[in-house]
């Protein structure tokens, strides 16, 4: 035994004295090739040593019964070929070290730098936005998934209707064009300006999705109410399963969200909405022929053709309107109109107040203006065109008004895709028109 210690250290010390006696660099590139070629050998040596545990451990793997195993020749073969491929790499790379160690350092500072950058995106809202970082379930799935089953548990109340003749929905307070009213994209971007500040919350493990739960439940509730329509002398009980869902402005106001968490929640909902293709079950698919911008010139070329001094004050309000952004946070502001908004201020810069009982709603307006309505084929610039998309339990389920500005052509707006625009007249939908001087 002492003989072969002091054989291996006259081996390490010949060895050591034959890469020093050569002078200069070419003494140390002997002793670094020396160097390189032990570590090959013992990689070599762990190399093989790998190969066979694979195997081994595949062929133990078919020693089990058969529904109790879970390796395959091809995981095997996989296998095999990822070490060999490993093994090569290093090999390679062991003997341009020198000259690739030096970019190497380059490639790693930038590669950090570029890293930083990642981590600091996912780790903020608009994450929402990356590719996921693992396979499986991501915040798009996992929120159609909340929606289809809150869908599906509405669907089921409102088919069985028990104790009633009927059952239907009922979305409560909505005002807009889409006669399914949906508020997917809010609860994304509201989860993630919640969330997602200092922490990956696309990762949808189980305490992320618990969180975006929480949020979903805070936006989508629903009740259910019995109530009977009379119509002549026939009755009907309807089981009504009144549906709320809130929208981000309205959830920014109950989160308390800061000014910046606010100037996020409406950036990132300003790209989804910009983004997203129509569902085509909006009464907005029968929207034609839309401007969303207007010079002077074709301003005038409009309203030179109304006589009208009132007539002509609205229709120039609204058209000096068009390509303004929608919005509901924003209706009073001035700088951006929901639908029912744009028509109040338009009447409003004639003179004439058309809210009913404290609210501006569409709806509300409608019913202040029930006994100044007009036929359709009287249709003036000026008037009001009520529309119904879907039952929200206001005055005739209205949920929208466009102003209508003479020879075929109407200012309305559409929602956050489209602001403010100018289009042709359509009437699906159309509930009543109404003149407020009448």
């Amino acid at each position: 035994m002492r003989i072969r210690e002091q054989r291996t250290k006259l081996t390490v010390k010949t060895g050591t004295t034959v890469a020093g006696s050569a002078a200069g660099p070419e003494g140390t590139l002997i002793g670094m090739a020396a160097g390189e070629a032990v570590g090959m050998k013992i990689e070599n040596t762990f190399y093989r040593a790998e190969q066979k545990s694979r195997m081994m451990k595949y062929f133990m793997d078919k020693l089990k019964l058969s529904d109790e195993q879970n390796d395959s020749i091809f995981k095997l073969a996989g296998s095999l070929i990822k070490n060999k491929m490993a093994y090569m790499i290093k090999q390679v790379a062991s003997l341009l070290a020198p000259l690739v160690v030096p970019i190497l350092i380059v490639v790693m500072v930038a590669t950090e730098i570029v890293f930083a950058i990642i981590a600091v995106l996912y780790n903020s809202p608009f994450a929402i936005f990356l590719p996921p970082l693992e396979s499986g379930d991501t915040i798009q799935t996992v929120t159609t998934q909340y929606v289809s089953e809150f869908d599906q548990e509405i669907q089921t109340l409102v088919d069985e209707h028990r104790d009633a003749d009927e059952g239907r929905k009922v979305y409560v307070d909505y005002e807009g064009m889409n006669s399914e009213p949906s508020n997917y994209y809010d609860i994304m971007c509201v989860y993630m300006v919640k969330y997602g500040y200092e922490n990956t919350a696309t990762k949808m493990n189980e305490t992320n999705k618990q969180n975006l739960k929480a949020v979903f439940d805070d936006m989508c509730k629903y009740t259910t109410e019995k109530v009977t329509d009379k119509k002549g002398k026939k009755k009907k009980k309807y089981l009504e399963v009144r549906i709320t869902l809130k929208n981000y402005t309205e959830m920014s106001v109950e989160y308390q969200f800061d000014e910046e968490r606010k100037a996020t929640l409406n950036q990132l909902m300003s790209t989804c909405i910009t983004n997203t293709p129509s569902s085509g079950q909006t009464g907005g698919s029968q929207l034609s022929g839309l401007q969303g911008s207007l010079t002077p010139q074709e301003i005038t070329s409009i309203t030179d053709k109304i006589t009208d001094s009132t007539q002509k004050t609205v229709a120039s309000f609204v058209l000096s309107k068009v390509g303004y952004p929608y919005s509901q946070n924003l209706r009073n502001s001035g700088k951006a109109f929901d639908c029912s908004s744009l028509a109040y201020y338009a009447w409003k810069s004639a003179g004439i107040d058309i809210a009913f009982g404290g609210s501006t709603t569409a709806a509300a307006k409608a019913q202040g203006l029930k006994d100044k309505s007009v036929k359709e084929k009287d249709i003036q610039p000026g008037d009001l065109i009520f529309y119904s998309y879907t039952t929200n339990g206001r005055y005739k389920n209205i949920s929208h008004v466009g102003i209508y500005v003479g020879n075929g052509k109407m200012v309305e707006a559409v929602d956050e895709a489209h602001g403010v625009c100018l289009g042709n007249y359509h009437n699906g939908g159309l509930v009543m028109i109404c003149r407020p001087e009448k």
